[in-house]
């Protein structure tokens, strides 16, 4: 995802094999993909019968429509300021900054934050462990790194961890202020146009 190029611009010093920057083929990202708009469907069901959170505004105003639009051209300008619409780089795209920023956004600022949010009675408890439990949730990414790496395998995975928390400050921030998990959405895919 997007800790991918920041992991290896800010931690590939000279006596590391870079290999493990390459990206994932075509064909486990359209799986990865797959899988999480399967478990976007799962959250949102779960959303509507079960755990009541807060997927979309309850009105959309200006904030919503400038945001969304702004998303929007941000995900098309990519391919075309790359030179090009490959369908490798359409569907890693889709990936990371629309599939995964959908579901882990119903995952933490949704049911996770909701579940905390029925155990810690403030909103400062619920922000703060869901964050540091997205943080977590960045060692998942890239398990293969391990067999592709010689050395630094620690500090890879520190990096992930600690790039993971900083998002989730600001993702967290964006769900205390604006109270749905939509415009986490946005911003989380937005960011990681950037970060691809």
């Amino acid at each position: 995802g997007y800790c991918h190029l920041l992991i290896c611009s800010c931690y590939a010093p000279a006596h590391y094999s870079l290999c493990f920057c390459a990206r994932p083929n075509t064909a486990s990202g359209l799986a990865a993909m797959l899988l999480f708009f399967a478990l976007s469907g799962v959250l949102v069901a779960l959303a509507h019968t079960r755990v009541p959170f807060r997927i979309l505004p309850p009105r959309a105003g200006a904030f919503e429509l400038g945001f969304t639009v702004l998303f929007a051209l941000l995900l098309v300008s990519g391919p075309v300021l790359a030179g090009g619409i490959q369908p490798a780089g359409v569907i890693q795209l889709a990936y990371g900054c629309i599939a995964t920023p959908i579901f882990e956004e119903l995952l933490f600022r949704g049911l996770v934050w909701h579940t905390l949010n029925q155990v810690f009675t403030g909103k400062w408890a619920c922000y703060l462990i869901s964050t540091l439990l997205f943080g977590l949730w960045h060692l998942g990414y890239d398990d293969n790194i391990a067999f592709r790496v010689q050395t630094g395998l620690t500090h890879i995975l520190l990096w992930k961890v600690l790039f993971g928390l900083a998002f989730g400050l600001v993702l967290g921030a964006m769900r205390l202020w604006r109270k749905d998990c939509y415009s986490c959405m946005l911003l989380h895919g937005a960011m990681n146009v950037f970060g691809r």
